[in-house]
């Protein structure tokens, strides 16, 4: 009866209608599990992006800027065109997609081909649409059946049947490791894998079979300062190479029988939770380091911060700061960047903690304490570490005009080449050269507000008009371009037209943590701050397992 009442369905209707049927009958909500968190921590330890805690779905989030449609968007994310017809031919889908609005939200589902698996379209934030795209049969789920569903992401992960181990490969023939003879090989200026075979005395034919081994392409892409391990068998002939080729994995190509086989193997880290609190004596950063906080903890730190925050100006001395976090470790070695759990910083105006949470598409996202969203729609600052040389005012004698003028904008002074990041998600809406500017990058975020980054001496690459950025990207670098008395960014604020101070404008916040997790967080927030409370002196060392059991049995 659901799918009669409420799904609409295309040419093959019954036979739709009864799969959609047997989806919604089998769906379960995803559970924020620890296993969800792991998952999580183990996508950022190694690199990659955390797009989805499904093993063959890969999210893609689209916000709708001014201007866009929903084929620019398609075409922005590498999808079929064709696909938006599909989308459109349903008379009730008419109604939203045929003009989308401006802070719209796409979610869409791929598998690691990149074809289409489903797609929610958002409005006010209120799930609107859901598409199945099964066995090439595009459908369309009205919101109360989605709803009733869960969420994109719960139907995928129990009924599509295009979904499959990211990590399935063909069974490995197996051989005797413990009679390989193994050799190392750095690669130095100028190497090629058939001069590091030839240097190892093995034939050429076998660098040449090992670099074009299906489904690899590491062998023919090596750097230097690369480290090969070789095997060979006990006759002297080529058996295995091992490299390297993230903080937590390494491909292999192995020969038997003149038959060469392609694998990747996942490292399993070992985990372990340090934490520390300090107080400020100078600044963050100088306290931080005496406090014996790793320089990576502390940029993750001000990064967090950095919608609420300006360190450079708003930091002052008592201020205290704690923080909670993973580091995975290989032999005892840190690999891969750490996670922050929970972090606090207090000043005169209060407590701000940020609490990590990962929601059902496998999103990171930091919360304070009341559920609010830490990241805002804009950072307060372009630069991460600046001072500002010129404040916004509306009468300022200019130094090299000579005269009283208005100052529409902020100068942040700071070193030619300094990396420039613009402050919230939006298009390129200008790139080139503007007057007294000089290098000057335009972004338009929404239909409200745009910022200007003017004096740059060089422009990030693969750049243009019309590049949608993300918040915290790299755009350009400071420089001195322009009329300008040395090197320093210029940066505007402005709002329907009309500049603003970006330092005091009240900065419009991010969404804040759903309505059904908060039973969730709210539960996971008490846990963090009872580790807050309990910091009493730094634990920032590894500790080796046999330590670690040593502890427990005096406990």
């Amino acid at each position: 009866m659901i799918a009669k009442k409420n799904l609409m369905i295309n040419r093959f209707g019954k036979r739709i209608a009864m799969l959609v049927a047997f989806v919604l009958l089998i769906v379960s909500p995803i559970a924020n599990s620890s296993l969800v968190t792991d998952a999580a921590l183990q996508e950022e330890l190694t690199g990659r992006s955390s797009a989805s805690i499904l093993p063959e779905v890969r999210w893609t989030f689209e916000t709708v800027h001014s201007g866009d449609s929903l084929s620019r968007i398609f075409k922005r994310i590498d999808l079929d065109m064709d696909l938006v017809k599909e989308m459109i031919k349903f008379p009730k889908a008419k109604k939203y997609l045929k003009v989308i609005h401006p802070n719209d939200e796409l979610r869409v589902a791929r598998n690691s081909r990149g074809d289409l698996l489903g797609m929610e379209y958002y409005r006010r934030s209120k799930l609107v649409l859901m598409y199945l795209n099964l066995d090439d049969e595009m459908m369309l789920l009205e919101s109360s059946v989605a709803e009733e569903a869960g969420s994109l992401s719960a139907i995928l992960k129990q009924s599509h049947p295009s979904i499959q181990s990211k990590n399935e490969q063909t069974p490995l023939p197996e051989i005797d490791e413990t009679q390989l003879i193994w050799k190392s090989s750095e690669v130095t200026p100028g190497d090629s894998l058939t001069r590091i075979f030839e240097r190892l005395g093995l034939p050429a034919i076998d660098a040449f079979r090992v670099a074009t081994t299906p489904k690899q392409k590491w062998f023919q892409r090596l750097r230097v300062g690369d480290e090969l391990r070789i095997a060979t068998y006990r006759d002297g002939s080529f058996a295995k190479i091992e490299l390297q080729t993230g903080p937590l994995e390494i491909s292999s190509v192995l020969r038997v029988a003149q038959q060469y086989y392609f694998s990747q193997k996942n490292l399993q880290p070992e985990y372990q939770t340090h934490s520390a609190c300090g107080t400020v004596k100078y600044n963050l950063f100088t306290s931080g380091y005496e406090t014996g906080i790793p320089e990576p903890v502390l940029f993750a730190f001000v990064d967090l911060f950095s919608s609420r925050i300006d360190f450079v100006r708003q930091a002052r001395k008592n201020d205290e700061f704690c923080v909670v976090y993973k580091q995975g470790y290989i032999d005892g070695a840190s690999v891969g960047d750490p996670i922050i759990i929970v972090a606090r910083y207090q000043n005169a105006k209060g407590v701000l903690d940020a609490h990590r949470h990962v929601d059902n598409y496998g999103r990171v996202i930091y919360y304070d304490q009341h559920g609010e969203n830490m990241r805002g729609h804009f950072l307060r600052a372009p630069l991460e570490f600046a001072r500002i040389t010129s404040v916004f005012s509306k009468s300022r004698f200019h130094p090299i005009y000579k005269k009283w003028m208005p100052h529409r904008g902020v100068d942040y002074g700071a070193k030619t080449g300094t990396p420039i990041r613009s402050t919230a998600a939006g298009i390129v809406a200008f790139m080139g050269w503007k007057g007294g500017f000089g290098k000057t990058i335009v972004i338009r975020h929404g239909s409200k507000y745009e910022t200007y980054y003017a004096h740059l001496s060089r422009f990030a690459k693969k750049f243009h008009v019309g590049k949608v950025v993300e918040q915290g990207q790299t755009i350009g670098y400071v420089g001195s371009t322009g009329v300008s008395t040395g090197p320093h960014l210029h940066y505007e604020f402005r709002v329907n037209g009309e500049h603003r101070d970006p330092v005091n404008y009240p900065l419009p916040n991010g969404k804040p943590i759903p309505e059904p997790s908060k039973e969730q967080f709210e539960q996971q927030g008490a846990h963090n701050s009872k580790m807050l409370d309990l910091i009493e002196q730094p634990k920032l060392a590894y500790t080796p397992p046999e330590v670690q059991e040593q502890l427990k049995s005096a406990e």
